[in-house]
């Protein structure tokens, strides 16, 4: 599920890029965004499975923190 999610997310960015109006980028975002939750959703339930009991909630707030923080620092790139 992982790499199906990621293959929907990777070819949602890429057919992005060459969108020529603003209903196929719709379309394309809605794509990437599918991907993206399916790789938050089986990213956390394959890290909560091999984390052992002492570091599985660490584990499992350390990915949802990169993740947002990843999220925050990539929009500040993109305003310059």
């Amino acid at each position: 599920m992982l790499i199906a999610s990621t293959a929907i997310l990777s070819l949602g960015m890429l057919a992005s890029a060459v969108t020529s109006n603003v209903w196929e980028l719709a379309v394309c975002r809605l794509l990437t965004g599918i991907g993206v939750g399916g790789v938050l959703a089986s990213g956390n339930t394959l890290l909560s499975e091999y984390s052992s009991d002492r570091w599985r909630d660490l584990s499992i707030s350390t990915m949802v923190v990169g993740y947002s923080a990843g999220a925050i620092v990539g929009g500040s790139i993109s305003t310059f």
